[in-house]
């Protein structure tokens, strides 16, 4: 779930940082295409970690990532008890940037050895079109989508590439201001977030959820802001179909017909 906005929602983001500094902050901002999985979030964040929601202790980090449980039992993937740790900034205005658009919230996913797994971004926009502007820009650099919404007003986007998942998600909402003796005010919120999940281990990840869904006929996924919406089944038809053929046929459905 996105954290202080008023509807959750998902999605991409490619970083790096684009100043020499070693830390992000109000001077300092990610270029959101360089991203190469090797940036340290804690010490990119060392000024602008934000510890005001999850504060425990003496410890100014949010605690563990946790991997849904029914993935860390054997056979699934051994005795791990969390998938690693997600670290958010402050919200702070054009800390993340791509190309043209900037971006208020920057979060990274890392494994239990530290190494950078996933970076979303986020933030609020005048319009749904900037929305559709991104879109375009993705598919000018990346090509057709490998997965979308096929509603008549989409909302989410994903590409695979030979090294990452890259995702889009739109949001809109209504933010309600009020005020003693003032007439209340409504207005809309356009919420965009951006995800960028190192690809190798996004596949690692689909295939615990589908083992384990053989093992027990249970299906989940990695949930917040960091999930990959066409691991969904109620996002992505042909998984949803793969699915049920196993549980109707008690056998996996056909290579050739797999999702």
């Amino acid at each position: 779930m996105i954290r202080k906005i008023i509807v959750p929602f998902l999605v991409f983001a490619l970083m790096s940082c684009s100043k020499k500094s070693d830390t992000l902050g109000e001077n300092s901002q990610f270029d959101m295409e360089q991203i190469t999985f090797k940036e340290q979030p804690l010490v990119l964040l060392k000024n602008s970690i934000d510890s005001s929601f999850y504060n425990f202790g003496a410890s100014p980090y949010t605690p563990g990532f946790e991997y849904p449980k029914d993935h860390l039992v054997q056979p699934w993937n051994g005795a791990d008890s969390h998938y690693g740790y997600s670290y958010f900034s402050k919200e702070i205005k054009g800390i993340a940037r791509c190309y043209e658009w900037d971006f208020d919230v920057i979060g990274f996913l890392v494994d239990k050895k530290q190494t950078l797994v996933a970076v979303t971004a986020y933030g609020s926009f005048k319009d749904r079109k900037t929305f559709e502007d991104m879109v375009a820009y993705l598919n000018l650099n990346y090509g057709d989508p490998t997965f979308q919404d096929t509603s008549e007003a989409p909302a989410y986007y994903e590409w695979t590439l030979k090294d990452r998942i890259i995702q889009i998600q739109y949001q809109e909402s209504d933010e309600l201001t009020l005020s003693a003796g003032q007439p209340d005010i409504t207005k809309s919120v356009h919420q965009v977030s951006l995800l960028v999940f190192e690809k190798s281990h996004a596949d690692a990840i689909q295939k615990t959820e589908m083992d384990n869904f053989y093992a027990n006929r249970t299906y989940k996924t990695i949930n917040g802001n960091f999930s990959i919406l066409s691991h969904y089944i109620t996002y992505n038809e042909k998984l949803s179909e793969a699915l049920f053929y196993y549980l109707g046929n008690g056998k996996k459905m056909p290579v050739e017909q797999q999702p």
